[in-house]
């Protein structure tokens, strides 16, 4: 499991599919196995893999944060917003260490409802308590794009260069910064 966790931390998702693999065969229900081989096949687009993790995890124990939190990132990539809402306010609930990463979901989900205040409000609350969250500045920046309060989205993305200038997300929102400030333009 340490393996899987370490190949998960740099994103190296196919090692820990592969390494959960041989873990599961002596360990078939590990909840932290089950849990990363979730999560790296969600992020490689094996929804069935994920699927049948999240099932097993539920069967073995329904009160699982790991197993909610899992479901809800499967369910917010399905487009099933309300279920995943729900998941996560069930892991937000119980006070795991999952919590500041449900809080980030939540805010994504918010955001592709189109619940622009309420994203904001969240990830507000999420720097609140960890104000050098690369990710969630620049959700917060796409999030006043959106609100078309270009001003603030511009400071944002600036504060969040001085951070990590090589964080490829800070540049998806200065693409969108720059397309919608030449559109109102013409």
């Amino acid at each position: 499991t340490e393996l899987e966790r370490a190949y998960y931390i740099i994103g190296n998702h196919e090692k820990v599919k592969e390494c959960a693999e041989q873990s599961l065969k002596l360990y078939p229900t590990s909840s932290e196995t089950l849990f990363f081989y979730g999560n790296s096949s969600l992020q490689t687009g094996d929804y069935e893999n994920t699927r049948k993790c999240i099932k097993t995890m539920m069967d073995e124990n329904n009160l699982s944060t790991d197993a909610h939190y899992l479901r809800a990132m499967y369910r917010y990539k399905m487009g099933m917003y309300k279920e995943s809402f729900d998941d996560a306010e069930f892991v937000i609930t119980r006070k795991s260490s999952n919590e500041e990463q449900t809080k980030v979901l939540i805010a994504k989900i918010f955001m592709a409802c189109k619940q622009w205040d309420n994203a904001e409000a969240m990830c507000l609350e999420i720097l609140t308590q960890n104000q050098q969250r690369i990710d969630v500045i620049t959700l917060l920046a796409d999030i006043y794009c959106f609100k078309n309060d270009y001003a603030k989205a511009e400071e944002l993305l600036k504060k969040a260069m001085e951070i990590q200038s090589n964080y490829y997300g800070i540049y998806k929102v200065y693409a969108r910064l720059e397309l919608q400030r030449n559109q109102l333009g013409n």
